[in-house]
């Protein structure tokens, strides 16, 4: 089996770059997009992703807009090709490497639409390797990128989320207009291997527990700032990395990171959060604004569009979700993205900035004051894995 990316000098391998080097269902390659006006009150996502192993290729794009989040799933085989990175109506197409990439919906009867374009203005900081162990052994080892931008273009909406703020073009559909000086960007590059929502085998005798949280913040300085890790229900670090970056400058790491979190209260959802560098007399105070994201969106922690999940040879879905009736406790709503304004501080004085986190918190996590498995901060109440199974 041969690939058109054979002709290039690309190899890692003996085989063709068509061959993933496991064979474990996780294999991935994945594509992450997000973007927000300066108020968070309009948020878009888009992922593309491939599962080799699993022959299945999927892809979303999800807008919050007026207090709804319009999501467009898509899924179906995987093409014989590493180049064709789309599954109808959704593609990612790399313009120019780290520099452009192009986020399209076409047209379609459901409604939503874009085009866009992702234009970067930072360099990209590469993630530390993140390895991760359950019951039965590794199930998570995952490299890839993080790099912001700028985004231009216009995304399409059905008629429901008609609310007379935006350009009308035609009845019934409202059209958003991304500048690109006022729309920030960030984008993610994932691959390696990731647990699957559908993972077979014998089902785990022990709930999981989690805390993973990632930042990505901009500076007025020009400074752009990565944090990644995951943490035990003590406090003990799994993974970390703390990383910057200055415009198209070399990446520093930041040295050792601690977090502590502020929650919504009743909530998995952070409020204000305060990141420390004990390595550079320096910490980050954040405070959320605008509307949350929910990751649900994209696919993840979701009951049918859960990522690499076959579905048929070519399946599409929509869904509209009221942020107001969710249940932010429910299972599929605790993997969500913040908006944030951000407050670099250290010896030389403070600077101002802005950017978002991602959080995921399962289980106890005693730094920050979370019990029991899903309840919010400040509840507790058992739970069983035969109760939440029911």
């Amino acid at each position: 089996m041969l690939d058109p990316f054979d002709d290039f000098l690309v190899h890692q391998t003996a085989d063709s770059v068509a061959v993933p080097a496991s064979g474990a269902p996780g294999v991935f390659d994945r594509y992450e997009f997000f973007g927000s006006d300066p108020a968070a009150t309009v948020l878009f996502g888009a992922t593309l992703g491939l599962h080799p192993n699993l022959g299945v290729i999927d892809a979303a794009f999800s807008v919050v807009h007026a207090g709804v989040q319009y999501s467009l799933y898509a899924s179906g085989r995987a093409p014989g090709e590493r180049r064709a990175s789309k599954i109808d109506p959704i593609a990612v197409e790399v313009i120019e490497p780290f520099e452009r990439l192009r986020v399209r919906v076409d047209p379609n009867d459901i409604g939503i639409a874009a085009d866009l374009v992702f234009t970067a203005c930072s360099g990209s900081i590469a993630h530390t390797r993140r390895r991760a162990f359950g019951e039965f052994g590794l199930v998570a080892e995952e490299g890839g990128l993080t790099q912001w931008g700028h985004w231009a273009g216009t995304i399409q909406l059905p008629d429901s989320s008609h609310h007379g703020n935006s350009n009308d073009e035609g009845a019934g559909t409202t059209v958003l207009s991304i500048n690109v000086d006022h729309w920030p960007a960030d984008r993610v590059r994932r691959w390696g291997l990731t647990p699957l929502d559908h993972q077979p085998g014998a089902p785990a005798l022990t709930l999981p527990q989690t805390f993973r949280l990632r930042a990505t913040l901009r500076f007025d300085d020009g400074r752009f700032v990565l944090v990644d890790l995951e943490e035990g229900s003590t406090g003990h670090q799994r993974h970390a990395q703390a990383g910057q970056i200055r415009g198209n400058g070399m990446q520093e790491p930041l040295g050792s990171v601690r977090v502590s979190v502020d929650w919504q209260p009743g909530t998995r959802r952070p409020r204000a959060a305060v990141i420390t560098f004990s390595d550079c007399d320096t910490h980050l105070t954040l405070h959320a604004f605008g509307q949350p994201f929910p990751l649900r969106g994209l696919g993840t922690t979701h009951p049918h569009w859960a990522r690499g999940t076959w579905r048929s040879e070519h399946a599409i879905g929509i869904e509209a979700v009221h942020l107001d009736t969710i249940e932010w406790t429910d299972l599929y709503f605790l993997h969500n993205r913040q908006c944030m304004h951000a407050r670099w501080s250290d010896s030389t004085g403070a600077r101002g900035g802005v950017g978002a986190i991602e959080l995921l918190a399962l289980g106890d996590h005693e730094p920050t004051g979370l019990r029991g498995f899903n309840d919010g901060a400040g509840i507790r109440s058992e739970r069983t894995i035969r109760e939440l199974q029911t």
